[in-house]
């Protein structure tokens, strides 16, 4: 019995410095290190003379540190931008952006060619297609900069790697190994992507107001008509507090690398917000084509007259499609919100 105790307490110190290692190597490090602290207990048990037994292993595993920093000497040493730890996650993330945003701009762009009949065949003359092609290009290399700024600052700023030298701790409190996955551990991939997406966002609507909308193509010329120009009205000021919330939120699990009773409920009240401004933007939108004079912000007399009279008369029409998008998104947020207050009440229960 007391060597089973011995044996449980070694595993669940290889299952925390296993979660602390990339996983293509995880396997292989926790081998050895099974190895290496099998045969230190059994060294300490002859020395001692004495059977194997839960104090013991207690001692072993003090001596060797914790799991944390014996994780940290497996990861090649130097000084990095983005260090071994996070750069698979990096890699992995910036697949999903390119994937996302060709997604968004295929979507985009072909809206605005099916919009009418006549657009369709624009899209393809080289000069149009010319014009995707170095939008895209300079969009994934703005996302994927932004990026690359936002693993940088996660790498030196929420590091959470542990302090060096030997420090006095209990192995006795080592979480247990699930039996099932931990449903409050968190994917670093996905926060980080999370992070990333608020921070795009953010540079998106405040620096670059102008590509909100829809693409559409007239000869070799490109225009975008803004979804301000369809009616909808955009708190700025509302959507800034949601994104430095939901920033702040982000980096707050990533660091503490699970998810708390509190940061769940911080999470729920942040949804609730977040639901709150889409609302608002149902109600205060009229989502209805504006003037001739009202497109392109002023600048209508730049548009080619075959091209002004369409856009005018589809703003309608893709401004309802836009308010039955909002609309159903925001009941999907609500019915997350409920699965998310549901669950809290399950894993936390307040009476």
């Amino acid at each position: 019995m007391t060597r089973e105790k011995a044996n449980d307490l070694i595993e669940r110190y290889l299952y925390k410095a296993g979660e602390e290692l990339p996983a293509k190597q995880r396997d292989d490090v926790k081998a050895e290190l099974r190895s290496l602290l099998l045969d230190a207990l059994e060294d300490r048990a002859a020395e001692a003379g004495r059977l194997v037994d839960e104090e013991l292993a207690v001692e072993v595993l003090r001596d060797f540190g914790k799991p944390e920093q014996v994780a940290e000497r497996y990861r090649p040493p130097g000084q990095y931008l983005i260090g071994p730890r996070l750069f698979p996650v990096y890699i992995g993330v910036a697949k999903i952006v390119l994937i996302v945003l060709a997604g968004i701009f295929v979507v985009s762009v072909g809206i605005g060619a099916l919009a009418s009949p006549w657009r369709f065949p624009e899209l393809f003359r080289p000069a149009s297609v010319w014009d995707v092609i170095e939008s895209f290009t300079g969009l994934a290399f703005v996302n994927l900069a932004i990026l690359t700024i936002v693993f940088a600052l996660i790498e030196r700023f929420a590091d959470t790697r542990p302090e060096s030298g030997k420090v006095d701790w209990d192995p006795q409190k080592l979480p247990a190994v699930p039996v099932k996955a931990d449903p409050e551990r968190i994917s670093p991939g996905d926060r980080i992507f999370k992070i990333y997406a608020i921070v795009a966002l953010f540079l998106w609507v405040n620096q670059f107001p102008d590509t909100l909308g829809i693409w559409v193509f007239f000869g070799d010329q490109t225009r975008v008509i803004r979804f301000t120009e369809m009616g909808m009205q955009l708190p700025v000021v509302l959507l800034n507090i949601f994104w430095g919330l939901a920033l702040a939120l982000n980096m707050w699990v990533l660091r503490m690398g699970r998810w708390t009773k509190e940061s769940r409920w911080a999470e729920f009240g942040l949804g609730l917000y977040g639901a709150a401004i889409l609302y608002l933007v149902l109600v205060s939108s009229a989502f209805t084509g504006p003037e001739a004079s009202e497109l392109a912000g002023g600048a209508w007399w730049q548009w080619p007259v075959e091209m002004l009279r369409v856009a005018r008369a589809d703003l309608p029409r893709l401004g309802r499609i836009l308010h039955a998008v909002l609309t159903f998104i925001l009941g999907i947020s609500l019915i997350e919100a409920v699965v998310r207050l549901v669950r809290i009440l399950r894993r936390y229960p307040v009476w």
